[in-house]
């Protein structure tokens, strides 16, 4: 469903942590004909977390009603929560997501996009 809503026909991408032996599924997928990236974090989840917390509080990135709960609670529970994987891996992916459309696409025609299309697409 993602795939069908990037805008100016991008490839959807998979991008996963490559820390340690984490680059063994990296490479797995790669191998598959998936276009794969392996990120190596060198901050922490609190830190990648907070670096989208302006882009939800603006509405750039919205939540469907039903679907995102396990997530949004992750999200909202962050720290008190016994698992966080979600809302670590929904931070990548808004950072990446972002550094793709600034280094590559005009960012506010970027935000007008997801503006109209309620969110970034995921729902």
């Amino acid at each position: 469903m993602l795939a069908k809503n990037l805008p100016y026909d991008m490839e959807p991408l998979v991008v996963i942590e490559s820390n340690g032996f984490q680059e063994i599924y990296a490479d797995q997928l790669s191998g598959s004909g998936v276009q794969v990236e392996g990120v190596k974090n060198t901050t922490d989840k609190r830190s990648r977390l907070a670096m989208t917390s302006h882009y939800i509080q603006t509405g750039i990135i919205q939540f469907p009603r039903h679907g995102a709960e396990e997530l949004v609670s992750q999200l909202t529970g962050f720290g008190i929560e016994g698992h966080d994987d979600l809302a670590d891996a929904f931070a990548m992916a808004v950072i990446r997501s972002l550094a793709i459309m600034e280094n590559n696409r005009d960012f506010d025609v970027w935000v007008d996009w997801v503006r109209e299309n309620g969110g970034m697409g995921l729902c």
